[in-house]
C-alpha cells in the first residue's frame, strides 16, 4: 500500500528515519508516486500544482543524495557552471552561489582537493544556481560543520519563504522554517 504524504507550497517535510531507511523512501518520492494533490504540491500523477504544465515534475525538481555530483578534474567554478548549463533556467549567479556557501575563495580549485564538507557545499550549491520548485534532500547535513550547516539552512528557509517545497530524508533533526517532521522509525540519537 502507498503512503501520500501532502507537502503544501512554502513548506518542509522531514522524513526521520533510522539510519539506512530512508533512501528507498526518497527515491520513490522523487518518482511523485507517495505524494499527493493538495494546493502547489506534487501530486501522484507527478503533476505540479503551481509549477510549469510543459515540465515533467522531475525537471520541476532539484534531488541531492549522498554523491555530491562533483567532478574532481573540474574546478568548483567549472562544477559550477556545468550544473547551472545542464539544468538550464539560470536563477543565480555562479559567484552568488558559491559565496552563499563559502565557496568563492577555492572558485580555481580543482574539485578534488576539496574535503568531504566543501564537496558537499559544493554539490548544494547547485540547489540554488537554477530554480526548481521542489528540493528533494537525502542526509542534506551530512559533512557539514556548523557554519555550512547555517549557510544551507539560510537556503532552504529562503526557498521556502519563496513557496518552494523541501523534502529531506534525515536521521538528524534539521532546523528549517515551516517544517514539520513524518517518523519512519526509531531517529539514530546523538551521543
Amino acid at each position: 500500500p502507498k503512503r501520500c504524504v501532502a507537502v503544501p507550497a512554502g513548506r518542509c517535510e522531514a522524513i526521520l528515519h533510522a539510519i539506512g531507511n530512508a533512501l528507498a523512501r526518497l527515491e520513490s518520492l522523487r518518482s511523485g508516486d507517495h505524494v499527493v494533490a493538495e494546493r502547489n504540491v506534487l501530486r501522484c500523477d507527478q503533476q505540479l500544482e503551481g509549477g510549469a504544465a510543459d515540465q515533467p515534475l522531475g525537471e520541476q525538481c532539484h534531488y541531492v543524495g549522498h554523491s555530491n555530483a562533483v567532478k574532481a578534474g573540474l574546478t568548483v567554478a567549472e562544477n559550477a557552471n556545468f550544473w547551472t548549463r545542464f539544468l538550464g533556467r539560470g536563477h543565480t549567479g555562479v559567484g552568488a552561489a558559491l559565496d552563499v556557501f563559502g565557496l568563492s575563495g577555492l572558485r580555481d580549485i580543482p574539485a578534488g582537493y576539496l574535503s568531504a564538507g566543501q564537496k558537499r557545499r559544493l554539490g548544494l550549491a547547485r540547489l540554488i544556481l537554477t530554480a526548481r520548485k521542489v528540493w528533494l534532500l537525502d542526509e542534506p547535513t551530512a559533512s557539514l560543520d556548523a557554519a555550512a550547516q547555517d549557510a544551507l539552512t539560510g537556503a532552504v528557509n529562503a526557498h521556502l519563504a519563496s513557496g518552494g517545497i523541501v523534502v529531506a530524508a534525515t536521521h538528524a533533526p534539521l532546523d528549517f522554517a515551516n517544517s514539520r517532521e513524518l517518523h519512519l522509525g526509531p531517529v539514530a540519537q546523538a551521543a
